[in-house]
C-alpha cells in the first residue's frame, strides 16, 4: 500500500507540475523574484503529521502522500507553493502569528481548497460569502494547529482578513482553479 500512495502522488504531483496554468504562473513570479526553485522543490513523502502538505525553507514543498488523496493533490501542491511564494516574497516571520494567518489565508483562498465543490463535499452548502467564510474557517483551524498561535487564532485571522484575503499576488485575482 505505501508504494501504491508513493506512486499515485508522484503521478498526481507530475501531472500537476506539466498542466497547472496557475502553479506555472506563480512559479514564474517566484523565479524573476529570485527564489530557490530546483528541481528537487518537490516530494512526496510519508508523514507523522496529520496534514495533506507543507512548506519548509530547506525541503521545499512536501505532500504527504499517506494523508492525501489523489484528487487533492493539485490543490495541496497550489496551496503550499503560495506558502513558498510568500515566504520569498515577504521573509515570513514563523514567530508572528498575524504572518502565519496572513500566509494562511492567502494560500486558502489562491489555491482553490476553498471552491463551491469542496465546500459541498465538506457539507458547507452557505451561498453567502461561502468562499470568504471557508478562507477564515481554514486559516483559524491551521494557527490552531500552530502551538505559540492556538489562544488566538480566531482573533489573529479577523484582524489580518481583509487585508490579506484582498491580496492576490501574483495572479491578481482569485483562480478558478
Amino acid at each position: 500500500e505505501k508504494e501504491q500512495q508513493h506512486f499515485s502522488c508522484q503521478t498526481q504531483l507530475k501531472a500537476s507540475l506539466e498542466s497547472n496554468a496557475y502553479l506555472a504562473h506563480l512559479l514564474g513570479a517566484m523565479e524573476k523574484r529570485g527564489c530557490d526553485v530546483t528541481p528537487d522543490f518537490y516530494s512526496c513523502r510519508p508523514c507523522t503529521l496529520p496534514v495533506e502538505g507543507f512548506y519548509d525553507s530547506k525541503l521545499g514543498v512536501v505532500i504527504c502522500e499517506n494523508n492525501v488523496r489523489p484528487s487533492q493533490v493539485r490543490e495541496v501542491v497550489l496551496h503550499e507553493t503560495t506558502h513558498a511564494f510568500d515566504y520569498c516574497r515577504a521573509n515570513v516571520d514563523s514567530s508572528d502569528c498575524s504572518q502565519i494567518a496572513c500566509a494562511e489565508i492567502r494560500a486558502n483562498n489562491l489555491s482553490g481548497q476553498c471552491s463551491w465543490s469542496n465546500e459541498i463535499a465538506r457539507g458547507n452548502y452557505s451561498v453567502r460569502r461561502q468562499h470568504q467564510e471557508c478562507v477564515k474557517r481554514r486559516a483559524i483551524l491551521s494557527l490552531q494547529s500552530t502551538p505559540h498561535c492556538q489562544a488566538r487564532a480566531k482573533e489573529t485571522v479577523e484582524k489580518v482578513f481583509p487585508r490579506c484575503y484582498a491580496d492576490r499576488e501574483p495572479y491578481g485575482f482569485i483562480p478558478e482553479v
